[in-house]
Parts: structure tokens; C-alpha cells; sequence
């Protein structure tokens, strides 16, 4: 954690990362679980072919998947961006 607070990321960013990490992102499926009433649908917003869990809300939806692709051609254009290090970056701060 005290590598977490370290970063120098702005607070949202922060946020969002502290919310992936307790299981509270506020996905499709989190809110529709809470307010069913608002959020209709558990489905992704984008694809709609999934329940935007919090690892389809930040890579696994195609639309964002190919926003990493690219992102990472243009920054990394040597690496293959990989769903499972992706996420091993977000959950357990191990960069590649």
C-alpha cells in the first residue's frame, strides 16, 4: 500500500484504483446489483454482450481492449499487450 499512495497519479485516478481493489468500481453489474431501480441492466454499455464486471469495464470489453491495443502499440510498440499482465499491473502493481 505504501507503494499505492507513493504514486504520483491524480486523486481520480487514485480513486478509481482504490475502488478496482475493494470490488467497488461502479460497473454495470455492481450498481444494477445495488439499484436495479436506475440501472436496468447488468450488461456492458458499450458492447452490450457482457455483465460489465470491473475486469470487462477496464479491459475485457472489445471496444476498450482495442484502446489498450493501441495505447500500448504507440507507447510499448515492442510488447503484446496481455489481458492477464494488464491486469496483474492493476491488482497487484507488478509492472512488466
Amino acid at each position: 500500500w505504501n507503494f499505492f499512495w507513493s504514486l504520483t497519479l491524480c486523486t481520480s485516478t487514485c480513486n478509481i484504483w482504490f475502488q478496482l481493489l475493494h470490488n467497488f468500481l461502479s460497473s454495470a453489474s455492481i450498481l444494477h446489483a445495488i439499484i436495479p431501480s436506475l440501472i436496468a441492466s447488468p450488461k456492458c454499455h458499450l458492447c452490450g454482450n457482457s455483465n460489465q464486471t470491473s475486469e470487462h469495464f477496464l479491459v475485457e470489453c472489445l471496444l476498450v481492449w482495442q484502446v489498450w491495443t493501441m495505447t500500448m502499440h504507440m507507447w510499448i510498440p515492442q510488447w503484446k499487450a496481455q489481458l492477464s499482465i494488464i491486469l496483474c499491473v492493476f491488482y497487484a502493481l507488478v509492472l512488466p
